[in-house]
């Protein structure tokens, strides 16, 4: 059987399909690791595609995505709404940051499966590199959730990194995410820089694109 999972990019809902299985979001997310076994980047597992590369905890369980998806996992619990994924698209004359942004918000307001309680939007501008960081939380079957999602261009793409967990664990993965963060690399040199300064912080209103 086939059925279809949402998930919040930081900047954008995408929904795409999951590969056979029984989504279980009836019953409370079990986390099945602690904090500290989480961020044991030791033990992480490195994804290395053509040119990207980035590491994950070695539970997460990935699957079946649609084009655009360079990896979609779960994560290691029993809630199949809680999801990491990652994004690549080519820029062109008519998709670019602020395109996307736009299509983040249209969908943002005609999404039906979830129940959009609220976003911030965050440009970070650095002295070598502008993101776009992003929270986003919902309800799904009456239970909460957080998106956090990072956008930014680089070598004439477009990357979306996010993951969504269930709010209530929210301290947890937003350490996770960091680190993930931390650990991308494209052609092997890595986007996030020990070290990397911001210089400028502004709130974006995607209402206003």
């Amino acid at each position: 059987m086939k059925y279809t999972c949402i998930i919040f990019l930081t900047l954008a809902l995408f929904t795409f399909s999951c590969s056979s299985g029984k989504t279980n979001n009836t019953a409370s997310a079990v986390d099945t690791l602690s904090t500290a076994d989480l961020l044991k980047t030791e033990t992480w597992k490195c994804i290395d595609t053509a040119q990207d590369k980035f590491c994950l905890p070695p539970s997460w369980k990935p699957f079946a995505h649609n084009k655009g998806y360079i990896f979609c996992s779960y994560l290691d619990n029993k809630d199949q709404t809680t999801v990491f994924a990652v994004l690549k698209t080519a820029e062109s004359k008519d998709v670019n940051i602020n395109s996307y942004l736009k299509k983040v918000y249209k969908q943002l307001k005609s999404d039906s499966a979830e129940i959009v309680k609220g976003y911030s939007v965050k440009n970070l501008v650095y002295e070598t590199k502008e993101t776009y960081f992003g929270r986003y939380y919902a309800n799904v079957n009456d239970r909460s959730y957080l998106t956090y999602s990072m956008i930014f261009e680089l070598d004439n793409n477009i990357y979306e990194i996010a993951l969504k967990c269930e709010k209530a664990n929210w301290k947890k993965y937003s350490a996770v995410f960091q680190k993930i963060l931390s650990s991308f690399r494209h052609k092997d040199a890595p986007f996030f820089r020990e070290g990397d300064r911001i210089t400028e912080q502004k709130a974006v209103d995607l209402s206003k694109l």
